[in-house]
């Protein structure tokens, strides 16, 4: 019996790193004859892409399959991602309602497994090692399952940092960045699909084209991407502190290179940096944030910072929290240390009470919460270009050119009905916390 004509839902979990995969997923159904479904219910595959970075994450993970399977019916179940990759075994083991599995390492085996499930093979993707040397499945065409205007682009998989709290490197596997002609090719493809916004993602962004040979670097990369004239706003994430060259620097606010950078700091302590493995110190991040902020007016910098890292001490939070004052991000996010199998990190000795993490967090979220209130308030009378992402409830969201999607602020504009991917220039009248709230603009402001 043929699987064409037959339809597939995918429930993604996690990080945007998962949402592409799903959506490169997604591109090789249809490629392969299958449509995809808007819900489980019209569905003959349910494909549950998982996560695993945290306990949260793998609870979340394992209550979606588990919720797939008791409504299965006679649907088949196919679980994919970081779960399937690292408790493949165990899963098939607990939860019989699995119909195949297929892990981060195997994406491009993922169109084989669906046509053989949806026959009534059961499938594992150890059964499909055969086509594991097959093209890179990232540069399959994708089928965007969000919003047409922005997208996430995955320059590399895996990692070779021995962070101690990370265990990505063990399932996700070593650094392997993908061309530049693949990368610019995506690219374009999406732009001629409407997309004028990307957002470059990987496990660590600035190791990308260390593990070629071909002249690949970050650089090289933008310098290829500001040829792409649809494309209007491009921001990097995931940067790592001691690896953010000059020539980097120098390419921000460039062209359609957003003046915006994610670079995820984690603490500023020596000692603490020094036990989660980060190789540098804290006077490294110092160097490194004064670097951007003097090359680069105007920089937007996002990090992100972990506290309660066993044998962390008052000093070293009280450090932490005079640096962030010093630096003063535009966005910090920060998380208790939680102990992740198979890493360095949960064998350490010294752990630090989850109160006492928790006490911690709030600390350093009171310290950024003075600076952000300060930094949106200085907007308030600006005149600023924003994207419209949606509209909700009788009023547009969209963001500025400071504001990565998902994480970062919302501007507001009551009244306004604009199309999701306009830009518009809008003033900007109030603020609360992260969201601005602007002034519906005259037909003559969208552009």
């Amino acid at each position: 019996m043929s699987s064409r004509n037959k339809k597939v839902f995918i429930h993604t979990l996690g990080c945007p790193k998962n949402e592409v995969d799903s959506e490169v997923m997604a591109g090789i159904f249809r490629r392969d004859g299958l449509s995809i479904a808007a819900t489980p219910d019209e569905a003959d595959l349910v494909v549950v892409n998982t996560c695993s970075f945290i306990d949260t994450a793998k609870q979340e993970s394992i209550e979606a399959i588990l919720e797939a399977g008791q409504e299965k019916g006679h649907r088949k179940l196919l679980v994919t991602g970081c779960l399937a990759e690292r408790y493949g075994d165990e899963l098939l083991k607990e939860i019989p309602e699995i119909d195949g599995l297929v892990g981060v390492r195997a994406l491009q085996t993922v169109g084989a497994a669906a046509q053989r499930v949806l026959k009534g093979s059961p499938v594992c993707d150890r059964d499909l090692a055969w086509l594991a040397e097959e093209q890179d499945p990232l540069s399959e065409a994708r089928l965007s399952l969000g919003t047409a205007h922005s997208a996430y682009v995955k320059i590399a998989e895996g990692c070779n940092r021995p962070c101690a709290f990370c265990s990505i490197p063990s399932f996700r596997g070593k650094l392997a960045s993908r061309t530049v002609p693949s990368l610019v090719q995506e690219m374009r493809g999406l732009a001629l699909r409407g997309a004028s916004e990307i957002i470059l993602i990987g496990q660590e962004t600035t190791a990308y084209g260390n593990d070629r040979n071909d002249g690949s670097s970050l650089p090289a990369l933008f310098d290829e991407i500001m040829t792409i004239e649809d494309l209007r706003w491009v921001r990097l994430m995931y940067a790592y502190p001691s690896a953010v060259s000059d020539e980097l620097i120098d390419r921000l606010g460039k062209g359609n290179i957003c003046s915006y950078l994610d670079m995820p700091i984690q603490h500023a302590s020596t000692s603490v940096l020094r036990n989660m493995r980060r190789g540098m110190s804290g006077n490294v991040i110092r160097e490194t944030v004064a670097r951007l902020r003097e090359r680069v007016p105007g920089l937007t910098l996002r990090t992100t910072v972990m506290v309660g890292f066993p044998g962390e001490t008052d000093r070293d939070v009280a450090e932490l929290i005079d640096f962030v004052k010093e630096a003063r991000f535009d966005h910090l996010g920060v998380f208790p240390f939680s102990p992740q199998e198979d890493t360095h990190a949960a064998t350490l000795p010294d752990p630090v009470p989850a109160d006492v993490a928790r006490d911690r967090q709030q600390m350093v979220l009171d310290a950024q919460e003075e600076i952000a209130y300060a930094r949106t308030q200085k907007l308030v009378g600006t005149t600023q270009t924003v994207l419209i992402d949606e509209f909700i409830d009788g009023e547009t969201h969209a963001r500025t050119e400071m504001d990565a999607p998902e994480i970062d602020g919302v501007v507001t504009i009551p009244g306004y009905a604009g199309p999701p991917g306009t830009y518009l220039d809008v003033e900007i009248e109030e603020a609360y916390g992260p969201t601005l709230v602007a002034r519906a603009p005259s037909p003559a402001g969208a552009q």
